[in-house]
């Protein structure tokens, strides 16, 4: 018998294309969620009906539940409000164009079972284009592990240098979600990132060491990810937001007032935040050279990636316009 109940939040939005794969996905999973609530931010195109139509068609009624907003949130706090709905003791977040595998439930669900002070936990993704084709992706290089099937625990400083808390991938106590909360209202953090970085904090973040989601990365991305290298490079506006974005996270951890940072933690984070600081100013004024002092700053907590990204991005990318997604 489960000790644990878990819900699956989705948030949709004009997801007319690929909605129906997901939900597919969701539905034959080998552990099935105890219930999944679906958001939708007032779609456009045929997205809340489709998934009515599915919800009625396979007597689903009893344990999901299809609602719509009376005004539009925007994603993050759709999903945040979304997940805010459940009641389930765990939660995952749930995106509209992705294919879970069908044991994502049953996997990461035995890691919060199996681990009392494991508060959340992460697996890896491959992509896919909009055929649902496995592409070789930037986000694949950059794994720095391999699919081995291992649960491991990411601390702060993995976290700050990587970044691994994308809302795809996690699986969370519901504890989580006051701050979770907070950190979109007070630092403009988006729905899935404060989960990672909180759950670590306390030593209770996991990695599970196994692709359980294949991410679709087409043109019709809220994100705008880049599925090559040469794409990122090329596009120094988006790589200056993900900087910003990060430091974000750098400021929430040096301001919430409820988070007590021992000193070496303090340090590691304002480390950071001043490499990110400088990082921003130095790549939005294309000054190659300080990009390229940084590269050698010691400082654990910004991946050496990243500083040689925006290195490149300074050298050979094209500020006048972003560039698309290739």
């Amino acid at each position: 018998m489960n000790s644990l109940s878990c819900s699956v939040a989705v948030a949709t939005y004009n997801g007319e294309k690929y909605i129906l794969e997901q939900l597919e996905s969701i539905c034959n999973q080998s552990r099935k969620p105890d219930e999944v609530i679906i958001c939708d931010d007032r779609s456009c195109d045929r997205t809340y009906s489709i998934i009515e139509e599915y919800i009625n068609s396979n007597n689903l009624n009893t344990t999901w539940q299809l609602k719509k907003n009376k005004t539009n949130k925007g994603y993050a706090r759709n999903f945040i409000e979304c997940a805010m709905d459940t009641k389930s003791d765990i939660i995952f977040y749930c995106d509209q164009d992705d294919i879970w595998d069908l044991h994502k439930i049953e996997s990461m669900m035995a890691v919060l079972e199996s681990d009392a002070s494991a508060d959340a936990v992460h697996c890896f993704t491959l992509t896919i284009d909009g055929t649902a084709n496995h592409q070789r992706t930037l986000f694949d290089l950059y794994k720095t592990k391999t699919l081995n099937g291992k649960i491991e625990r990411v601390d702060l400083t993995e976290m700050l240098r990587y970044g691994r808390s994308a809302g795809l991938c996690l699986a969370f106590r519901r504890k989580l979600l006051p701050n979770v909360n907070r950190w979109n209202l007070e630092f403009g953090i988006p729905h899935d990132l404060p989960v990672g970085y909180i759950a670590s904090l306390q030593h209770g973040y996991r990695s599970l060491n196994s692709a359980l989601v294949r991410r679709r990365i087409t043109g019709d991305n809220l994100s705008r990810p880049h599925k090559t290298l040469r794409s990122r490079i090329s596009d120094p506006l988006y790589q200056i937001d993900s900087n910003k974005n990060n430091l974000k996270i750098f400021n929430a951890l040096l301001h919430d007032s409820t988070i007590h940072l021992s000193s070496e933690d303090h340090e590691l984070v304002q480390r950071g935040y001043d490499l990110l600081e400088e990082s921003i100013d130095a790549l939005s004024r294309k000054n190659i050279l300080k990009l390229f002092t940084l590269i050698f700053r010691r400082c654990s907590s910004v991946d050496i990636a990243r500083r040689l990204v925006n290195l490149f991005c300074a050298i050979f990318g094209k500020y006048e316009k972003s560039a698309a997604s290739e």
